[in-house]
């Protein structure tokens, strides 16, 4: 059976990196202590360090800035629109079809009523 994947506070990750770097503990001692792997302490470290307050921002993909939220506004956008294209012109192949359906019944309509007319003059003689 598989173990359930551990998840970690912000607040957690900031303190054993704290104390990482600050305790005279060894690395080994406090991923022992915390119940987490030496390495990981290694990659919360590492990852504080490059991204400063950014680090640990949670689970899933949430946008750090209004730039990232605008960007997939835009990415949304054009998705809607490109379907909004591809309707319009369904829209307009299908009308297009109507009409030449229209024009054929109205031809074939003037074409018997021409007939009946012609039988009824030749019938009139």
């Amino acid at each position: 059976m598989r173990k359930k994947r551990q998840t970690f506070s912000k607040e957690f990750k900031l303190e054993a990196v704290r104390l990482l770097e600050r305790s005279n503990r060894t690395p080994n001692e406090i991923a022992i202590d915390l119940g987490v792997r030496r390495n990981q302490l290694y990659k919360w470290q590492e990852q504080l360090n490059s991204q400063g307050d950014n680090a640990f921002r949670g689970s899933g993909r949430k946008p750090v800035d209004q730039s990232d939220e605008l960007t997939r506004l835009r990415k949304e956008l054009e998705k809607v629109t490109e379907e909004c294209d591809i309707l319009k012109k369904a829209a307009v192949h299908s009308t297009e079809q109507c009409n030449t359906y229209t024009e054929l019944l109205i031809c074939m309509r003037t074409v018997y009523e021409t007939y009946i007319y012609s039988r009824r003059e030749r019938l009139s003689f």
